[in-house]
């Protein structure tokens, strides 16, 4: 699996940001010093990722695939990008699964093209996106968005 942390540490590659200058966040779980505190520090400043609630960011919860679709709409949104695409999701079982903050953020990246289902007839939102499935999701976005 891929954590958060590792996560919006790979979204800050991907937009070439130079995080050395950022510093604390308003997260109880992040502490200064953290080889992922620079970019969660980046991520929240920028506006791209927010916290899981009670104050904190939860850098090691293994990343979901509603979560990984969220931070690329958001990231997409804000860097002003088409974010207007929206697909069907009638064709899968589970997206009465998709937690309401992340349906517009799934049927964009399905839309998109950046996530599919893992079968034919799923997409399975809370399921922990691995890093293969990650790489592949990055590989998508960053061909589509360069």
């Amino acid at each position: 699996t891929l954590t958060r942390a590792m996560f919006v540490t790979i979204l800050a590659k991907i937009d070439k940001a130079d995080v050395s200058s950022y510093t604390g966040t308003p997260f109880d779980d992040v502490p200064a010093g953290k080889w992922f505190s620079k970019p969660v520090a980046w991520a929240y400043e920028k506006g791209y990722a927010g916290g899981t609630g009670g104050g904190n960011f939860s850098p090691d919860a293994a990343i979901t695939r509603e979560t990984l679709a969220q931070f690329f709409y958001t990231y997409s949104s804000k860097k002003g990008r088409d974010v207007t695409k929206a697909a069907d999701l009638g064709k899968y079982t589970d997206a009465d699964q998709i937690s309401a903050w992340a349906k517009k953020a799934i049927t964009w990246a399905v839309a998109s093209g950046l996530i599919s289902g893992t079968s034919p007839t799923t997409v399975s939102p809370k399921s922990t996106a691995t890093r293969a499935q990650v790489a592949l999701i990055v590989m998508n976005y960053v061909e589509k968005n360069s």
